[in-house]
């Protein structure tokens, strides 16, 4: 509110909405979302998509970061409250094995805000893999030896991430709108690509170009590292 109202988030939705609508997507668009609807649409999709099945999600808005002894707590910004990042890993968790999620989000702080670094490396029962990160949710112990609470929280979609900025930056928002969304969509235009990772290339490096102090940040989780290619596009 006040000062800080953000004046290209919408248009920055219908940008990415106009680029992906001909691509076969349902698209479904909140602008000014409250937390509830953010939160029941994941659920609804969750409960919708099976193995082989594609959700871009896309957010431009407010992020946040608190620090509490230590514990850094990032997430998103709804029109009526905030999404921490714990509570968005529990919303992609309750996701299928196979469904592939595309999380793009255009907000400061964005990168990770769904903690996955505290669950990288555990996500199918049968592998004895010991957890990277630690936490009183995520022990470091074999996914066999969690509780079934802590099962159920793990992340079994395959993830990928293309954050805006690091933990400890801000994002900026030109003339034209978010400097990360227009980046990604001048990229997707420039040519075709063969996987994600290449649009996100391009799109970081017309970030890093400009005169902004701002790092995009990729990530994927249950999938190779540099992006499966375009299913999501030839459908």
């Amino acid at each position: 509110g006040g000062g800080n109202n953000l004046k290209k988030c919408t248009q920055d939705a219908d940008r990415i909405a106009e680029s992906i609508s001909k691509f076969g997507y349902e698209i479904r668009q909140y602008n000014d979302a409250r937390k509830s609807s953010i939160i029941n649409e994941l659920i609804r999709m969750s409960a919708k998509l099976v193995s082989g099945d594609v959700l871009l999600f896309y957010f431009s808005g407010h992020g946040f970061v608190n620090t509490d002894k230590g514990k850094v707590t990032t997430g998103i910004c709804a029109s009526d409250g905030v999404i921490p990042d714990f509570e968005t890993r529990k919303l992609l968790s309750k996701f299928r094995k196979g469904v592939e999620v595309i999380w793009i989000c255009d907000s400061c702080h964005s990168q990770d805000n769904y903690k996955a670094s505290y669950v990288k490396g555990a996500y199918y029962k049968k592998k004895s893999i010991v957890l990277k990160g630690s936490s009183s949710q995520f022990p470091e112990n074999p996914f066999d030896k969690m509780s079934p609470i802590e099962q159920d929280n793990v992340i079994k979609c395959s993830i990928i991430e293309m954050a805006s900025s690091k933990e400890n930056q801000v994002s900026v928002e030109t003339s034209e709108g978010g400097l990360w969304t227009t980046s990604i969509l001048t990229a997707f235009n420039l040519k075709p690509f063969n996987n994600y990772f290449q649009i996100f290339n391009s799109a970081y490096n017309i970030v890093i170009k400009s005169k902004f102090n701002q790092t995009p940040q990729w990530k994927t989780i249950n999938g190779n590292d540099t992006g499966w290619s375009f299913r999501a596009f030839l459908r």
